[in-house]
């Protein structure tokens, strides 16, 4: 349990050169903006937010981590062709 404090408290999250993808529940606490912004920072093409109609609980629940797989994988799909 130490070792997971002291990597919370000492992590620092590098720029990823690329798009990142999130997902956001619908009852984020967080405000969908502030949620965009945060990860921009770290995204040297941007950020792709997707909105889902699912709680954060429901986020690793059918039918939502359908949905979630589905478009992960469209997305590994065309970054693969586009290569």
């Amino acid at each position: 349990m130490e070792a997971n404090h002291y990597a919370l408290q000492t992590y620092r999250p590098q720029r990823y050169r690329g798009r990142i993808t999130i997902f956001i529940a619908a009852n984020d606490v967080r405000s969908p903006r502030s949620l965009r912004l945060g990860w921009a920072k770290l995204a040297s093409e941007g950020i792709d937010a997707i909105d889902l109609a699912a709680s954060q609980g429901d986020m690793l629940r059918e039918p939502t981590v359908a949905l979630i797989a589905r478009e992960l994988r469209q997305r590994v799909n065309s970054g693969a062709a586009g290569h």
